[in-house]
């Protein structure tokens, strides 16, 4: 079991049957389903974790949505659109979601490492079926993602401290 406190930006995490995953980032639910067309849930807990912080991200990202901006600059000159893989398997929907995906999928992966370990996160995520040419950059580019990151003043939700409770 893991602590998600650092990863509720939501209020609903809604685990169905069968589907795509879909959470814009300003819905307040997450919808995922345990078996989609890429994702099988079943005895993957790890994936499941992985898969509930990716779009738990994306809310707390668009509250910041200036230093996404800058951060995605930023990309765009590390990975110049001309240079991206045309095979659209590989990537996000579109170039912006490409490059705001380096930084979902950069954080997930620092995530992931904190919770099960460097070794099992890379092999999780490289394992997927989407964005793999996203994970692919994250793992081999992921000193030059981070440096983009800082200077842009976004840093994991994992270093947030977290409100203390009154008694």
């Amino acid at each position: 079991s893991h602590d998600l406190a650092r990863f509720r930006f939501r209020r609903n995490l809604l685990l169905s049957g069968r589907g795509r995953p879909f959470s814009p980032a300003n819905e307040p639910s997450i919808y995922l389903y345990a078996k989609s067309r890429s994702t099988d849930y079943a005895g993957d807990e790890n994936r499941l974790l992985s898969t509930i912080i990716h779009e738990e991200l994306h809310a707390y990202l668009a509250q910041f949505p200036e230093a996404v901006e800058k951060a995605k600059t930023n990309l765009r000159r590390l990975f110049p659109p001309e240079t991206l893989p045309r095979d659209r398997n590989l990537r996000a929907d579109d170039l912006e979601s490409d490059y705001l995906h380096l930084i979902v999928c950069w954080f997930e992966y620092d995530s992931m490492k904190r919770f099960i370990g460097p070794a099992a996160a890379r092999e999780l995520m490289a394992d997927g079926k989407v964005y793999r040419w996203i994970y692919d950059q994250v793992f081999n580019a992921n000193e030059k993602i981070a440096g983009v990151l800082r200077a842009s003043n976004l840093v994991n939700p994992m270093e947030l401290e977290l409100p203390t409770s009154q008694p």
